[in-house]
């Protein structure tokens, strides 16, 4: 073999390296930016973005009411299973303070005495408006569903993100039942959930 002949063949090899190592910084380079996540905060709610790929993806929701609050501290620094694309929402709520059952409606209502839970729409959501909590109380559902900058950016990340999937902590079995108003428009909305329980 000619020295040009080896010279070639040395520099063909090279080449090869180097475009296969360029193809593996590739790939790295493009796992970095997709495990890379943010965390802002709209509407009083602060949320964290991982992996953000244009969905599907999962929601997981800390706190609803003001209520939850061990579900909602579980939230504050969870880190999704790796590659999952979520969005984490430890609270929509402001923690409320200490609730008592005289002051359990205005805990759980915002700045304009509206439940927030019972803000997200759904098809017959008006019905909402006559439960029994709300008879005689300062407190309403708000004067139409979505009429809550909180309530509308859930919806929005929702569709944003393309979820298909949402994971609902709670601290205890009755907290499901009063958030039923959002399990309805997440079924409206076909976005299979989950309950998990905090312990």
């Amino acid at each position: 073999m000619t020295r040009t002949r080896v010279l070639d063949i040395l520099f063909c090899a090279c080449l090869l390296a180097l475009g296969l190592r360029l193809y593996a910084l590739k790939n790295i380079y493009a796992r970095i930016l997709t495990r890379a996540n943010f965390t802002t905060q709209e509407a009083g709610i602060r949320y964290t973005v991982w992996n953000n790929a244009h969905g599907p993806g999962t929601i997981y929701i800390g706190d609803l009411l003001g209520t939850n609050l061990r579900s909602a501290k579980q939230l504050e620094h969870f880190i999704p299973p790796a590659g999952l694309e979520a969005i984490v929402i430890a609270t929509i709520h402001p923690v409320a303070g200490k609730i008592t059952a005289e002051n359990f409606l205005n805990a759980i209502a915002d700045q304009n005495r509206v439940v927030l839970v019972d803000n997200f729409c759904f098809p017959g959501w008006e019905s909402v408006k006559s439960h029994a909590w709300f008879q005689g109380s300062m407190v309403s559902p708000g004067p139409f569903c979505f009429s809550e900058p909180q309530t509308l950016l859930v919806d929005r990340l929702i569709k944003q993100y393309h979820v298909r999937q949402a994971r609902i902590y709670a601290d205890n079995k009755n907290y499901v039942h009063l958030i039923g108003t959002f399990l309805k428009y997440l079924d409206y909305i076909k976005i299979k959930y989950g309950i998990v329980y905090t312990s």
